[in-house]
C-alpha cells in the first residue's frame, strides 16, 4: 500500500523500499496514515527527505491531550501537513475540519465558504478565478489523501484526519453540541476562535455566550424544537453584536419544514460579511440585507422570502446569487436580477413563482436557470431549462445571449417569429459550439434548426460539442438542417431523441460524421421518410440503440436512392477506420408501427452487426426483410416479431446478390424439396425438406405436412457457436426455419398466435438444445410440439435418451388442435421400435385448455421426467387418465391406433412424492393417486409416505370420488398449505382414512359445489377409540380460513375428537348447506371446540343449523347471519372492518376477500333499509342488546316482524315474513365508499381479477 501511494515499484531503489517499510511500521500499519504519509513523499527523490520523515516519526514528540497510542499516527498526519508547500491548500484542509464527522461536503459549498472566508486572498478579478484556485487546492488534498472523494461533486474527511486538523488549528477551530452543557461551557471560555460549528436548538444558540471577536466563519445547525413550530422567532440583536468581524454565516434548519425567523437590526453591523447562507428558513422580509455593502454571496436553499429586494442591485461587490427551491411571495425576481450589474453567477432552481413570466438577466460568467432540479455536477454548466412550463419565456435579448453562450438549453417556449436557430438567432460564424445539450419542446415557429441554403458559402462547424439533442412536439419542423453542413458538425452527438414532430420529413440529408452517436429514438413522426445517407450511416461506428416507433411514412432508414459514391471507408477524427462495415456496436434494433418500410437495414458485409443482441419488429405491414444481406448475428439474444404479414425472411436467400435498394423487390418461397445449403443464419418462409422416400440429407430436415406445401413447421436445429437466449414470435409470423448454427443455445422460447404452425421442434435436434423454458399460446393449428421425422438411428431397442437436457418448464395453453406433445409426421408410421425420451430437469408442466390433447406421445414412445414440482392439467377433456398418480409415476400415457388411451403401470413413487403444486380441472380423473397400487408396484415397505404437496386445486372433476385411495394412514400431507376443491359432485370425503389426520401447515380450505360430500373427514371407527386418536388436540393447528359452500348433504364439518381446538382460525364461512346441523360434532354435548382467534363468521342459508357453540360465536366481531332459522345469532360488525378484511389480501386469498367484501356491503345496505339509525340513534358501534329489553316498534308489529338479536329468536312467524338478515347496528360511515349494489355480482360469484387495492373495492 505504501509503495502504491508513494509511487514506488519493485524495481525502485532498495533504499526507498526499505525506508518505506519502516515508515509504514511507524504508521502502525493504519491504512489512512500510510496513504497520507506515502502520498506526501510521492515524487521525492532526495534521500534526506526520507531520512527526515522517518526520524520525525521515531523521535518522541509529546502532544498535549493526545492518547499515547495516537501520538505516532498524529505525527504522520502532521508530517504530511507540514510537507505540503501550498499554504492555500493548508488553509482549505483546516476549513474542512469544521464540518461534521463523516459529512459528505459539497465541493461547491466548500468553495463558497473558502472564498467567503478569505482563504484564497482578496485580490481576485472574477469569482470564477478564485473558484479555480479552490478546486486546485482541493485536488492537492485528494492526491495527498488528506481528503477523500465521496463522489464526483463531494469530498469527505477521515475522522482521524479531522481530529488532527482541529489539533493543528490549536483551538482556532471548534465544534460544539449546544445541548451538551459541559461542551458549551468549555467553548464559551475559549478565546480567538476563528471557525465554529455549533449544533442544538434555537434557544441554546441564542443563549450561547461566545467571544466572537475573532470569529470569521460560523456554521449553526438548528435542530427541531416544538416550541418554534408555526411561530415567528425574533433573532436577538445580541446575537451578532459580538461577532462584527464575521465573514461567513451559514444557518441550517435540520428538519424538513421551515424555521420562521426575523432577522435582527444588528445584522447590519456585519461590515465584513462576505457570504450569507440559509437552509430551510422562512426569512420573510430580507430587505435589511441591502445594507451589507461587503456582501458577495447570498445563498438561500429551500427558504421563504417575501420578495427579492430591489436594493441588492446597489451592492457593488455582489457576485453570486443562489435561490434553490425558494418560495418568493411577491413580484418577479428577474426584474431585480436584471439590474444586478456586478452579478457574475446566478443559480435559480425550482424557485419560479406566479409572477415569473419573462426571464431577463445580465451577461454572466455562470448561470443555471431550471424550473425543476439539477444535479450538483450540472451546476458547472451554463444552463437554462424550462421545457414543462409554457408560461415562462426568455426575453429577446436574453434568448439570443443564451443561444450563443449556453451549454444546456431546455426550452418549452420562445417568443418571436423565428424560423430557425442559425442564422436568425445565432450568426453562422459562431455556430453554437459551446452547446452540450439542446432540448426543444412545443416550439411551433421553427421549420429547421439550421438553414444554410441561402448562405452562398461553406458552413464551418456547428454544434461541434453537442452531445444530446431532444426535440418534442415541434409541429412545423420539416427537417433538422436545410442545406449543407461541415462534415464534422455534430461529431460529438451521442443521443438523438425526436418525438411528436408531425411534419418532419428527414433527419440528415447531408453527409455527416456521427461517429460518437450511441442512441437514436424516433417516435410519432408520421411524415418522416428517411434517416441517414449511406456515407453518414457508415460513420455510426458507436451506435448502440436504434428505436423507431409510429412513423407511418418511413421508407428508408438508410437512403441509398441518390448515392453515387462507392461504399468506401469513413475515417473519424481519431483516425479510426471503419473499413466499410456498418453498426459495429449496435445492440438494440426496434422498429414498431412503420407500415411502409420494406427493408430495415442494407448491409455491407456478413460481418456487420457483430454486437446485435435484440431485434423487435412490430406492426410493419410491408416489411419483407430486416437486412438485405446474409449476416452472422453472433450475439443475438432476443427476437420479437409481431404483426408483419408480408414478412419473408430476416434477409433474402443465401445465394442472393445484394442490390443497392430493396424497394420493389420480392422473394418467392422455395418450392423444391432440396434443402438450402448455407452455413449462415437464414430464415425462410417455406418448408424445408430433405428426407423423402428414404433419402437422407446432411442437414436436419422436416418433410411436407400438407399437400399444398404451405409453411407448417417451425424447425429449431443444432448450434455450436451462436447464442440466442430468447425468442418471441407473435401473431401472423407463418413459418420459421432455424439452421444448426443458431439456436441450440437458446434458453427461452415463447410462441404466440402462430396460426399455421403445426409443430415446433424435430426430435433429432432435441438432445442438443439447451432450452430452459418453453411457452406456447394460441397456436390454433399446432398438432405436435415435437415431431419425429424418423431421421435418427432407430435400429436398436430402447434407443434415444435425454432430450432437452436443461428444460425446466413447459407451458402450453389455448391450442385447439394439439393432439400430443410428441408426435410422428405420419399416423401410418409402422416402426414399432420402442423409443425412450427423458427430460432430466423438468420441474413444471402446465397444460391448459387443450381440448384435443389425447396423450403425451404415440404408443411406441415412452417419456420419463424427474419428480415434478408443479403440474397443471386444466380443460384437457380428451386427456384420459384415472388418477394423477398414473401420469406422474408411470413412464408414459400411451395411445393405441384407435386413439384410446392405454395405461401402462411402471413407475416410481418418488415422482409423485416430490410434487408441490397440483391443479386439475375439467377432467374425468377419479382420484389424485392410488397409493396402494403404486406402493405394490414399487414394493414400498413403509406404509406411510410423506407427500410434498403444498397446494391442491381441483375444479369440475365429476368422476372424482376420493383424493387418495389406499391403506389407512398410508400418506402424510405434512407440507400442505392450501386446498381448494370445487365442482367434484361425487366426492364424499375430503380427508379419507388413507390420510394421516394431522395437517401441521394447512392454512386455507375451500370446498364448494360437492353435492355428495357428507363429511370433511371420513369416519374412522376403528381408530376413533385408540389412545393416539383421543390424544389428538387438533388436526389443523395453523388453519386460518375455512369456507364450505353448496354442499347440501354435509351433516357436520369436523368431529371435535379431531378438532378440539382451531387456534389460528380467522375466517369461518359456511353457506348453502341444507342438511348441515353442526360445525363441530361430538358424542358428548358438553364438549366444545376452541376457536379463540375467529374474526369473521358467515352462516348463510343453513335451515337445519342449530349449533351448540352459539355462545362462542357471539364473541366474534364480524358476523353475517342470514336464513338460519334455528340459530339465535345476529349479524354484527365493529370499527376496523376494512383493515381486518385486508389481512386476507396479504394471505393472497383474493376470492375470500371478495366474498367478505360483498357480504358486508350487503349487511350495511340492509341495515340502511331497516332504518336502524332511528332505532339506534348513536353512530358509535354498540354491543347487541337482548330482545327482551326492547318492545317492538309499531311498524314492526304491523308487518309481524321482530328484530332478531343475539339472545332472542322469533318463533311462529312464517319464514318469508322474517327479515332476511338480522342486524346489529354498525357505524353508518364504515362502508360508505363501496360500489352500489346494482354493480355487484350475485353472491357466491367471484371476480378472478380482483386486486387487493383496487380503487372501488374497499371495505
Amino acid at each position: 500500500m505504501f509503495q502504491r501511494h508513494a509511487g514506488l515499484s519493485k524495481i525502485s531503489s532498495k533504499f526507498f523500499l526499505l525506508k518505506g517499510r519502516k515508515i509504514a511500521t511507524e504508521c502502525k500499519r493504519l491504512p489512512i496514515a500510510i496513504a497520507v504519509t506515502a502520498s506526501s513523499l510521492k515524487g521525492e527523490k532526495h534521500r534526506e527527505e526520507w531520512d527526515m520523515a522517518l526520524y520525525s516519526f521515531q523521535k518522541h514528540m509529546p502532544m498535549h491531550g493526545i492518547d499515547d497510542d495516537l501520538v505516532r499516527i498524529f505525527s504522520c498526519f502532521k508530517f504530511s501537513y507540514d510537507n505540503m508547500k501550498d499554504e492555500k491548500a493548508k488553509r482549505l484542509f483546516l476549513l474542512c475540519s469544521i464540518f461534521r464527522e463523516d459529512e459528505k461536503i459539497p465541493t461547491e459549498m466548500l468553495t463558497r465558504l473558502g472564498i467567503g472566508g478569505g482563504l484564497f486572498g482578496e485580490d481576485y478579478f472574477r469569482y470564477e478565478d478564485v473558484r479555480n484556485q479552490a478546486v486546485v487546492c482541493k485536488n492537492k488534498l485528494l492526491v495527498s489523501c488528506l481528503l477523500l472523494e465521496a463522489n464526483q461533486s463531494r469530498v469527505k474527511m477521515h475522522d482521524l484526519v479531522r481530529d488532527v486538523a482541529q489539533w493543528i488549528a490549536d483551538k482556532e477551530i471548534q465544534t460544539v453540541k449546544l445541548y451538551d452543557k459541559n461542551q458549551k461551557a468549555m467553548v464559551e471560555r475559549k478565546m480567538n476562535i476563528k471557525y465554529l460549528l455549533c449544533e442544538g436548538k434555537l434557544k441554546d444558540l441564542f443563549s450561547f455566550k461566545l467571544d466572537g471577536s475573532s470569529l470569521e466563519i460560523l456554521i449553526a445547525t438548528v435542530h427541531k424544537d416544538e416550541g418554534c413550530h408555526n411561530v415567528k422567532i425574533e433573532v436577538p440583536n445580541s446575537f451578532f453584536e459580538n461577532s462584527t468581524g464575521l465573514r461567513v454565516f451559514h444557518l441550517i434548519y435540520d428538519h424538513y419544514s421551515n424555521l420562521s425567523l426575523s432577522l435582527p437590526q444588528s445584522i447590519q453591523l456585519l461590515n465584513n460579511i462576505r457570504s450569507l447562507l440559509f437552509s430551510r428558513v422562512d426569512l420573510g422580509d430580507i430587505s435589511i440585507l441591502v445594507n451589507l455593502q461587503s456582501l458577495e454571496t447570498l445563498d438561500l436553499d429551500g427558504c421563504e422570502i417575501d420578495e427579492l429586494p430591489h436594493g441588492i442591485t446597489k451592492l457593488k461587490k455582489f457576485r453570486l446569487l443562489n435561490l434553490d427551491y425558494c418560495k418568493i411571495a411577491r413580484n418577479n425576481p428577474f426584474q431585480v436580477i436584471e439590474g444586478c450589474s456586478s452579478l457574475e453567477e446566478l443559480y435559480f432552481r425550482g424557485s419560479f413563482n406566479d409572477f415569473c413570466r419573462e426571464i431577463t438577466f445580465p451577461e454572466l460568467q455562470r448561470f443555471y436557470i431550471d424550473e425543476n432540479s439539477g444535479s450538483e455536477d450540472d451546476l458547472l454548466l451554463k444552463c437554462v431549462s424550462y421545457v414543462d412550463n409554457d408560461e415562462i419565456f426568455l426575453s429577446k435579448t436574453t434568448l439570443m445571449y443564451c443561444m450563443q453562450k449556453s451549454e444546456v438549453l431546455r426550452l418549452g417556449r420562445i417568443v418571436g417569429e423565428w424560423r430557425n436557430i442559425i442564422p436568425e438567432m445565432v450568426p453562422l460564424d459562431q455556430g453554437m459550439n459551446d452547446l452540450v445539450e439542446l432540448h426543444l419542446r412545443c416550439i411551433s415557429q421553427l421549420k429547421c434548426l439550421i438553414d444554410t441554403m441561402h448562405t452562398g458559402y461553406q458552413v464551418s462547424k456547428v454544434f461541434c460539442k453537442l452531445v444530446v439533442l431532444k426535440l418534442e412536439g415541434m409541429d412545423n419542423l420539416e427537417e433538422l438542417f436545410n442545406g449543407s453542413l461541415s462534415f464534422d458538425s455534430l461529431n460529438s452527438l451521442e443521443k438523438l431523441s425526436i418525438k411528436d414532430c408531425t411534419n418532419l420529413k428527414s433527419l440528415f440529408k447531408c453527409n455527416l460524421n456521427l461517429f460518437n452517436l450511441k442512441s437514436v429514438l424516433l417516435k410519432r413522426c408520421p411524415m418522416l421518410i428517411s434517416l441517414f445517407q449511406l456515407s453518414t450511416a457508415v460513420s455510426l461506428v458507436l451506435l448502440e440503440r436504434l428505436e423507431i416507433n409510429d412513423c407511418g411514412c418511413l421508407e428508408y432508414i438508410i437512403d441509398e436512392r441518390n448515392e453515387e459514391e462507392l461504399r468506401g471507408e469513413i475515417v473519424d477524427d481519431n483516425d479510426i477506420a471503419s473499413h466499410g462495415s456498418l453498426f459495429q456496436k449496435l445492440e438494440i434494433l426496434r422498429i414498431k408501427k412503420c407500415p411502409k418500410i420494406e427493408l430495415i437495414l442494407p448491409l455491407l458485409s456478413a460481418g456487420d452487426l457483430p454486437a446485435l443482441e435484440s431485434i423487435t419488429m412490430k406492426s410493419c405491414d410491408l416489411l419483407k426483410y430486416i437486412f438485405d444481406k446474409n449476416v452472422e448475428l453472433g450475439s443475438l439474444k432476443q427476437l420479437e416479431l409481431d404483426r408483419i404479414p408480408n414478412f419473408i425472411d430476416i434477409f433474402p436467400e443465401c445465394n442472393r446478390t445484394m442490390t443497392p435498394s430493396i424497394k420493389g423487390t420480392s422473394s418467392k418461397p422455395q418450392a423444391q424439396s432440396d434443402p438450402i445449403k448455407c452455413n449462415i443464419f437464414s430464415w425462410i418462409d417455406i418448408y424445408c425438406c430433405g428426407k423423402k422416400n428414404g433419402h437422407k440429407s446432411r442437414s436436419t430436415e422436416i418433410p411436407l405436412v400438407s399437400e399444398d406445401k404451405s409453411p407448417d413447421n417451425l424447425m429449431l436445429q443444432e448450434s455450436n457457436s451462436y447464442s440466442l437466449d430468447y425468442i418471441s414470435i407473435w401473431e401472423r409470423a407463418q413459418c420459421l426455419l432455424r439452421p444448426s448454427d443458431i439456436l441450440c443455445n437458446i434458453k427461452e422460447i415463447t410462441l404466440r398466435n402462430i396460426l399455421k404452425m403445426r409443430s415446433v421442434f424435430i426430435l433429432s435436434i432435441a438432445p442438443k438444445m439447451l432450452l430452459e423454458t418453453l411457452t406456447i399460446r394460441n397456436c390454433d393449428e399446432l398438432k405436435h410440439i415435437i415431431i419425429d421425422t424418423g431421421d435418427h438411428d432407430n435400429s436398436g431397442a430402447n434407443n434415444w435418451g435425454t432430450v432437452f437436457p436443461n428444460l425446466r418448464k413447459i407451458e402450453v395453453e389455448d391450442c385447439e388442435r394439439l393432439e400430443d406433445i410428441i408426435g410422428h409426421y405420419t399416423d401410418g408410421h409402422q416402426n414399432h421400435v420402442e423409443i425412450h425420451l427423458h427430460l432430466p430437469v423438468l420441474e413444471g408442466l402446465y397444460l391448459e385448455n387443450l381440448p384435443s390433447l389425447v396423450a403425451v406421445c404415440p404408443e411406441q414412445y415412452r417419456t420419463t421426467f424427474p419428480p415434478l414440482k408443479e403440474l397443471v392439467l386444466n380443460k384437457c377433456c380428451q386427456f384420459a387418465i384415472k388418477s394423477i398418480g398414473d401420469f406422474m409415476t408411470h413412464h408414459s400415457v400411451t395411445r393405441s391406433v384407435d386413439r384410446t388411451t392405454i395405461k401402462e403401470l411402471s413407475g416410481n413413487m418418488e415422482h409423485f412424492v416430490a410434487l408441490e403444486r397440483l391443479k386439475v380441472g375439467n377432467s374425468n380423473v377419479e382420484s389424485i393417486c392410488l397409493l396402494n397400487e403404486v406402493s405394490e408396484l414399487n414394493e414400498v415397505s413403509e406404509l406411510q409416505m410423506n407427500l410434498g404437496l403444498q397446494n391442491i386445486e381441483l375444479d369440475t372433476l365429476p368422476m372424482l370420488t376420493c383424493l387418495f385411495v389406499g391403506l389407512k394412514n398410508s400418506c402424510y400431507l405434512k407440507n400442505l398449505t392450501k386446498m381448494k376443491i370445487k365442482g367434484c359432485e361425487k366426492l364424499k370425503f375430503v380427508f379419507s382414512t388413507s390420510i394421516i389426520m394431522c395437517q401441521p401447515q394447512l392454512l386455507h380450505i375451500r370446498i364448494e359445489e360437492c353435492k355428495e360430500l357428507k363429511h370433511m373427514i371420513e369416519d374412522d371407527l376403528e381408530n376413533k377409540n385408540s389412545s393416539n386418536f383421543m390424544a389428538t388436540k387438533t388436526c389443523f393447528p395453523k388453519l386460518k380460513t375455512l369456507v364450505v359452500a353448496k354442499c347440501n348433504k354435509l351433516k357436520y364439518v369436523f368431529p371435535i375428537s379431531l378438532c378440539k381446538e382451531l387456534p389460528e382460525l380467522y375466517v369461518l364461512m359456511i353457506r348453502d348447506a341444507d342438511e348441515l346441523e353442526e360445525i363441530f360434532v361430538s358424542e358428548d354435548d358438553h364438549q366444545k371446540s376452541e376457536i379463540p382467534n375467529l374474526k369473521f363468521l358467515v352462516f348463510e342459508n343453513l335451515p337445519s343449523f342449530w349449533d351448540t357453540q352459539r355462545i362462542q360465536y357471539q364473541a366474534v366481531k364480524y358476523r353475517f347471519i342470514q336464513n338460519c332459522q334455528k340459530l339465535s345469532l345476529a349479524s354484527s360488525t365493529t370499527a376496523g372492518l376494512k383493515n381486518e378484511v385486508h389481512r386476507l389480501v396479504f394471505d393472497y386469498d383474493y376470492e375470500l376477500y371478495d366474498d367478505l367484501t360483498k357480504l358486508f356491503k350487503q349487511l350495511h345496505g340492509e341495515a340502511k333499509g331497516h332504518d336502524t339509525s332511528n332505532e339506534y340513534p348513536s353512530s358509535e358501534i354498540t354491543e347487541a342488546r337482548e330482545a327482551s329489553r326492547h318492545e317492538p316498534t309499531s311498524s314492526q308489529k304491523e308487518i309481524g316482524q321482530t328484530l332478531v338479536t343475539e339472545h332472542g329468536f322469533v318463533e311462529n312467524v312464517p319464514r318469508h315474513e322474517i327479515p332476511s338478515i338480522a342486524i346489529i347496528p354498525t357505524n353508518s360511515e364504515e362502508l360508505m365508499n363501496e360500489q352500489p349494489m346494482e354493480q355487484q355480482r350475485p353472491l357466491g360469484e367471484t371476480d378472478a381479477t380482483v386486486k387487493p387495492l383496487q380503487e372501488n373495492t374497499v371495505i
